[in-house]
């Protein structure tokens, strides 16, 4: 799967728990609208390796525990037995996968600290979502 510089990640708690075929229509519309994929309502629709194979990618485990889920499960996952040590992997992981922006539709603390600890700026609002930059490396 190839990855590009562009992800929009929906925020809200659960959103990779959805059933199959329950997925936020917004978003989709906004994925054929501009034509870049989005990790958004598809996740709900992997097989279950590749949803794990996700799950296991730092910058993505990071910010399921930023949204709630339970952190132990993170870690197991991941392999990662810190916080700490989760979020440098997140954040160089996002580096290499070339993450250019997110955009927060659900803030919460701990998903805006998320996005300040691995690398990412508030640059602007609108229509009720928050655009995050990735900062200079």
């Amino acid at each position: 799967m190839a990855w590009h510089a562009w992800y929009q990640l929906n925020l809200a708690a659960g959103a990779v728990f959805l059933p199959l075929g329950a997925f936020d229509p917004e978003a989709q519309v906004l994925a054929t609208a501009d034509g870049h994929p989005r990790a958004v309502g598809y996740l709900s629709r992997l097989p279950e390796p590749t949803l794990m194979a996700v799950r296991r990618n730092p910058f993505y485990a990071g910010l399921l525990s930023a949204q709630g889920q339970p952190r132990g499960l993170v870690e197991s996952v991941t392999g990662y037995h810190s916080y700490t040590a989760l979020l440098a992997a997140a954040r160089a992981e996002a580096r290499r996968m070339d993450v250019g922006w997110v955009i927060v539709w659900q803030r919460s603390p701990d998903v805006l600290a998320y996005m300040a600890k691995t690398g990412f700026r508030f640059a602007c609002a609108a229509d009720g979502a928050w655009v995050y930059r990735a900062m200079a490396h």
